[in-house]
């Protein structure tokens, strides 16, 4: 293709004039430009269709052109979306490879609008890897992106990412009710700019949270909510999703016929749209409600169905079930088995007693030995529980124990500062008054008494800070927040592993303590969030700071307020930039990112 555009340019500019030439150049390069951007819209049309195949031959097609004429942003966009279509056909290095070159280019032109896209996509990725510490950090990337481009209409989708992160119980970063907050936030974006796409999806999630929660009566309205929006939008691909869920809350409350309709469901849309992950969960489930409502047959040959399907889908978790399933099909059918043998004894007995007897006794040797085998369970697992209690409480003594030290020692110190120093200047003026001295010269050493006792008064509210440093003392001043039990306080650092020099913690401790007051004084909120996020790439700290109090709506007035000014004017004096959000009844959310090299600014 590339030969061929190169050929129509030689013969465009045979036996012309250089200025001919050069109006005919530009009118072909305009021309062939056109054509590769509806290739590449054909390319987005065939996305959205999930024909994925297509799309990718399109987007190579209409990116030979634009890489001969330099179209940079276009190119970036082409690489964006073969990185969408091959992740969806799971070829996760090409997808990968195309996302970096992507924001490569992105990143030499400051287009922080496409390293947005990026970033969410690479982020969602490793999400679904389970590499929440590495998708954390590219959500990270597109909310820093966002802000750097003023169009926040995608920071709903950070949003929903983050929430799927904490909100995994199986995460050490568990955090429910933060999840369930981070989804709010998304929700109501959702709502008013009238994404159904997303808004279904969020509803999806919300559920799932409620679901881990074992509110299964409020999961099944969210999921519910999802599915509405997913049909009226022919989602096809959601709505399998959504029949899954559905089924596994019926499934938990033991409704099994009703949860076997919504997997069969499930199921047959599966199998026309080749979801082959969804399908094993769904056909999982279907043996199980299967079993338990007593058709061993037709589990049995759905079994056989699911043992045939390609290795390449498992994974450890999908093994681990199949030996669940495995021992409980096993199980019951011998249970079942038994109940046949019972049966024929009792026929070719002529109900012998003594045949019924040693079944009985069979029955009641496997129920002794399988509630034995539990209970042994169990007592592992309270003795591990018991020994991870231990060990927290050994370290939480240590850490008392530490901070006691460093209190004894805070009040060795002040004592000596007292005895030492204060207590020495007035025994001096005592003296001085007892032998009759001037009253200028009392005056004198009564300053310095009272300069002494600033001194020693200053460095009891900053000693905190210096020697423990900024993440250490905003921790005391939550905990000393927290211990009122009217409001809640909650604290995080992103790769704040080493101290910040002290010109920058102070004033950044007391713009953290002017937003806390502010809440406490004025938002009759109930809690209150702050993130700490350190940026090596380019050298900056972040800071963020929401609570869920009244709000209020942000005016010229309401900006020259003694408390935004001093909050300004700190932001300022560390060279860094300072965004504030609010509005009635959505409470506050506070932004400020400041350049860790006092040298340059943002």
């Amino acid at each position: 293709m590339r030969l061929l555009i190169v050929f129509s340019f030689l013969c465009s500019c045979s036996f012309q004039g250089i200025g001919q030439q050069s109006s005919n150049l530009d009118s072909l390069a305009y021309q062939n430009l056109e054509s590769a951007e509806r290739i590449r819209q054909d390319g987005n049309k065939l996305l959205i269709s999930q024909d994925f195949h297509g799309a990718v031959q399109k987007y190579k097609e209409a990116l030979d052109v634009f890489e001969i004429y330099g179209d940079s942003l276009r190119i970036a966009k082409c690489y964006n979306n073969i990185g969408i279509a091959q992740m969806s056909l799971s070829n996760y290095t090409e997808a990968i490879g195309s996302y970096y070159k992507a924001i490569s280019i992105n990143k030499s032109h400051n287009n922080y609008d496409g390293l947005v896209g990026n970033y969410i996509n690479l982020a969602s990725y490793y999400k679904n890897q389970k590499e929440y510490f590495t998708a954390y950090s590219y959500y990270d990337l597109a909310k820093k992106a966002i802000f750097k481009s003023g169009n926040s209409s995608r920071l709903p989708l950070v949003y929903v990412g983050l929430g799927s992160i904490i909100g995994d119980p199986n995460s050490t970063e568990s955090n429910l009710d933060s999840a369930f907050y981070f989804y709010n936030l998304a929700l109501n974006q959702y709502v008013l700019s009238k994404d159904s796409v997303n808004l279904a999806q969020t509803f999806n999630n919300l559920g799932a949270l409620l679901f881990y929660q074992k509110k299964l009566d409020s999961a099944s309205i969210y999921y519910n909510k999802s599915l509405n929006i997913k049909s009226a939008i022919n989602d096809k691909r959601g709505i399998i999703v959504t029949y899954l869920n559905l089924g596994n809350v019926y499934k938990e409350q033991g409704n099994y016929g009703i949860a076997l309709d919504y997997y069969l469901k499930g199921e047959d849309l599966a199998v026309e749209y080749e979801d082959d992950v969804n399908y094993l969960d769904l056909v999982t489930n279907i043996i199980k409600c299967k079993i338990r409502l007593g058709d061993l047959e037709e589990a049995d040959s759905l079994f056989a169905i699911y043992n045939s399907l390609n290795d390449s889908i498992y994974n450890e978790a999908k093994m681990k079930s199949l030996k669940e399933l495995e021992v409980m099909y096993e199980t019951e059918k011998k249970g079942r088995e038994l109940e046949d043998q019972i049966q024929q004894t009792r026929e070719k007995t002529r109900l012998s007693y003594w045949s019924i007897g040693i079944a009985v006794a069979i029955g009641v040797v496997s129920i002794v030995i399988i509630t034995f085998f539990i209970q042994r369970q169990r007592l592992l697992q309270r003795l591990r529980d018991q020994e991870v209690d231990r060990l927290q409480k050994e370290q939480e003594i240590k850490e008392l124990n530490a901070m006691m030290q460093g209190q004894e020692e805070e009040r060795n110190r002040i004592a000596e500062d007292l005895h030492d120093r204060l207590g020495a200047r007035l025994s001096a003026v005592k003296l001085l008054a007892e032998q009759g001295g001037n009253g200028k010269e009392l005056s004198e050493m009564l300053e310095a008494s009272i300069k002494e006792t600033r001194e020693i008064s200053h460095n009891l509210s900053t000693d905190m800070l210096t020697r423990f440093g900024l993440a250490n003392a905003i921790k005391d001043l939550i905990s000393t927040v927290n211990a009122s039990n009217k409001i809640e306080g909650d604290f995080t650092t992103t790769n704040l592993d080493q101290r910040l020099s002290v010109e920058i913690e102070r004033p950044l401790y007391y713009m953290i303590s002017e937003l806390i007051n502010n809440t406490l004084k004025h938002a009759s909120a109930t809690s209150f969030f702050i993130q700490l996020t350190k940026d090596d790439e380019d050298n900056s700290l972040s800071v963020l700071y929401e609570d869920d109090g009244v709000g209020f709506e942000i005016t010229s007035v309401s900006m020259k307020g003694m408390g935004m000014k001093n909050l300004k004017a700190r932001v300022e004096g560390l060279k860094g930039k300072l965004t504030l959000d609010s509005s009635p009844g959505k409470g506050m959310h506070v932004m400020a990112q400041i350049p860790l090299n006092q040298n340059s600014t943002l």
